[in-house]
This record gives C-alpha cells, sequence and structure tokens, in this order.
C-alpha cells in the first residue's frame, strides 16, 4: 500500500492520522486484504478459520459504528 499519498495530504497531517476520505479509503483495503487472508484457509471447520470469521465481524461492527 503507496502511504505517500496520506503523508502528504493537509487534512491527514491536520488530523494526526487519516482524514476522514483517506480512512474511509484504507478501511476498505484492510477489509479486502482481511477477507482475502480468510478466503485462503481452507480447512473452514478449524479453529483458525472460526477466529477469522469472528474478527471479521467484529471488525465490521467497529467499522460500522465510526463516523
Amino acid at each position: 500500500m503507496n502511504y505517500t499519498k496520506y503523508l502528504n495530504c493537509i487534512e491527514c497531517q491536520e488530523a494526526g492520522l487519516y482524514c476522514v476520505k483517506h480512512r474511509i479509503e484504507v478501511e476498505r483495503n484492510l477489509r479486502k486484504r482481511e477477507i482475502r487472508k480468510t478466503l485462503q484457509i481452507k480447512d473452514q471447520q478449524s479453529d483458525q478459520y472460526k477466529h477469522a470469521i469472528k474478527g471479521l465481524l467484529e471488525s465490521y461492527d467497529i467499522w460500522k459504528c465510526t463516523p
């Protein structure tokens, strides 16, 4: 992921991390990465898969509730 556009964004600098527009973009990319990682787990009965799905569901709750 290319972070230079966030480092060069004046709004991100003022916010201290990511501006609203870029935060949404970064969260979307992180969700995609997390979903791809979960889909690579072959054994859907494994504890690893169950843990990954639980993490996805928890992260959706967090992302959905943050402004």
